[in-house]
């Protein structure tokens, strides 16, 4: 009988904000911030894109067009378990 008890699985867990740049040209990119906060709020988002705009911190790397804005900000959370099957063998 098969008995999960018996293995010393490993879980490891990670979250990650993936925001979707704009730029004038037509293009965009994908900004990573690794280990984000679970209690983002929208509000966080939309102040960040108006203080880059503000600030031309972003720019695009095809022409160097402005950024115009944030198309999606999504926090994924990601579980692994990696199962301990030595005690099969």
């Amino acid at each position: 009988m098969f008995d999960i008890q018996l293995f010393a699985d490993t879980v490891t867990t990670s979250q990650e904000l993936q925001i979707k740049a704009n730029f004038g040209e037509d293009d965009n990119r994908t900004i990573t911030v690794p280990e984000a906060r679970d209690d983002i709020e929208s509000s966080e988002i939309t102040e960040l894109e108006t203080w880059i705009k503000a600030n031309n911190v972003l720019v695009g790397d095809k022409e160097g067009a402005a950024f115009t804005g944030f198309e999606s900000a999504i926090l994924n959370n990601t579980t692994r378990i990696k199962l301990d099957i030595t005690a099969l063998t």
